[in-house]
């Protein structure tokens, strides 16, 4: 009895945490088709299921917020109190995240039916992950279960549909389905087994029809050609570089595109790490053709306030960065002075009659920040990050997923310039038509064709999830009417 509890509460949703969070660190993009199975039968087995998904939860987080720990020796304190910082991060973020993830899918382990507690399940843990990207200040949506198809982007597809979180949801289905057919086999049931077993074909087989048709389905009504070049001035080193030794740099990079002659060069986030000038741009532009447009990382002063910003060169156009990272470019609740400011623009950059979306580093792992922009007519999605915090770390990988993630999702093109990289030029489908995973200086060029066209995400954006946030709203107001008529009850 107690080995059960043991394995229902600890051993099974740990099983399912290491392998959720491998196959997103990882080239493993199999393990989705099985990687919840074990917390299913700690779901369906155990008396309080509640225990085996906080388990789950915290492990899971763990394993990918690890990453900030490689980050220690950026922090220009003694070795020991910088791990020990580092560990506390980790721990809080996972506590964070994990608790947001509970919140959401406790009212699916209220179901008697452990069959559709399953179900329930699986839809309000998309409705999770959709609200780690709601909630203010500590909005982080990192850890999200379909970044393991971003190199198989054939069943990524759907997300073109309903977002990423549809992907998600087939994932989990997936899994519910196969975890039945075992159950059934197990129980000699040939008719359960036999439903399951449709049940799970359908959804495989929908997949790869929708994917192979709409693949297809896009007409360009243009072709650019594109650079995006790669830093490689590491961590708190770029924060001491020279203006003048940045514009150098990327400088001779902009000659070496002469002779490819791109329409478009992409530069990575604070590429000029100073406030811009008219004589700084002008020094980085000296070696620029007249029939190439730029678009730079750099800080914008405007109105005594600081923006993090791409800024397309000889034109007064710009995108300013909307999500700041906490504590990195601004102190929450306070006024600092050496913070960033947050901008509100949701204007697409226009050059050349082509429009542009814009995300400037963590942003690229919201979609709230593109969808906007492409519903204003974007046709290319520039990503342009600083990565050399994470170092050698797989946080560099699966923050590029969720690159792959934006191209699907809105059918663009996807252009991704970051400092050490991975540097990137990804198609409307979700295939990588040229990138660079190394650390060091380089360009990545490709011809892209314009898509004008726009995905059913693009149109309706997260309706999806008005079914989950009307059941955990009923929930949490039903359970609050409850211990109010029950205090009521008591008082009289």
């Amino acid at each position: 009895m107690k080995k059960s509890v043991y394995s229902n509460c600890f051993f099974l949703p740990l099983t399912s945490a290491v392998l959720c969070s491998m196959m997103q660190i990882s080239d493993g993009w199999f393990l989705c088709a099985f990687c919840f199975i074990p917390l299913f039968s700690a779901l369906q087995k155990s008396d309080n299921p509640a225990k085996s998904v906080v388990v789950f939860f915290i492990v899971y987080h763990m394993v990918l917020n690890a990453f900030l720990l490689t980050m220690y020796s950026e922090l220009g304190i003694d070795k020991l109190a910088a791990i020990v910082l580092c560990a506390v991060c980790v721990i809080l973020i996972t506590i964070y995240q994990s608790a947001v993830m509970l919140f959401a899918v406790i009212p699916s382990l209220r179901i008697e039916n452990r069959g559709l507690r399953l179900l329930g399940f699986a839809i309000l843990y998309i409705f999770g992950q959709y609200l780690l990207e709601l909630v203010p200040v500590l909005k982080f949506p990192w850890a999200r279960i379909e970044l393991s198809l971003a190199y198989c982007p054939v069943f990524l597809k759907p997300a073109s549909l309903l977002g990423s979180g549809f992907a998600a949801l087939l994932i989990l289905l997936f899994n519910i389905f196969l975890y039945q057919i075992i159950l059934n086999v197990m129980k000699s049931n040939i008719k359960k087994t036999a439903i399951s077993s449709f049940c799970l074909s359908v959804i495989y087989f929908s997949v790869l029809s929708f994917s192979m048709i709409s693949s297809h389905n896009q007409t360009a009504s243009d072709y650019v050609s594109v650079t995006a070049i790669q830093g490689e001035v590491e961590g708190f080193d770029k924060l001491s570089i020279d203006s003048a030794d940045a514009v150098s740099f990327y400088s001779d990079y902009i000659d070496k595109c002469k002779e490819i002659h791109p329409d478009l060069i992409l530069l990575p986030e604070t590429a000029i790490p100073t406030a811009i000038s008219e004589n700084i741009e002008s020094k980085l532009c000296e070696n620029l053709s007249k029939k190439t447009s730029l678009v730079y990382g750099t800080i914008l002063k405007k109105d005594d306030e600081r923006y993090n910003c791409l800024k397309l060169a000889r034109e007064d156009k710009y995108y300013l960065k909307q999500t700041l990272v906490p504590f990195g470019e601004y102190i929450p609740f306070s006024k600092h002075g050496n913070s960033l400011s947050s901008g509100d623009n949701k204007s697409i950059i226009e050059v050349a009659d082509v429009k542009l979306a814009c995300a400037i580093c963590i942003e690229s792992i919201h979609s709230s920040v593109v969808f906007p922009q492409i519903a204003s007519g974007g046709q290319l999605i520039l990503i342009s990050t600083n990565d050399s915090w994470f170092k050698d770390s797989y946080a560099r990988e699966l923050h590029f997923r969720h690159s792959i993630l934006r191209a699907v999702e809105y059918e663009r093109c996807v252009i991704r310039s970051a400092n050490c990289g991975i540097t990137a030029i990804i198609d409307y489908n979700g295939n990588i038509i040229e990138a660079d995973y190394s650390k060091t200086a380089s360009a990545v060029t490709a011809r892209v064709p314009l898509i004008a066209s726009k995905t059913m995400y693009s149109k309706v954006g997260n309706v999806m999830m008005l079914l989950p946030a009307i059941i955990v709203a009923v929930y949490y107001l039903r359970s609050l009417f409850r211990k109010v008529l029950l205090c009521t009850v008591r008082q009289a």
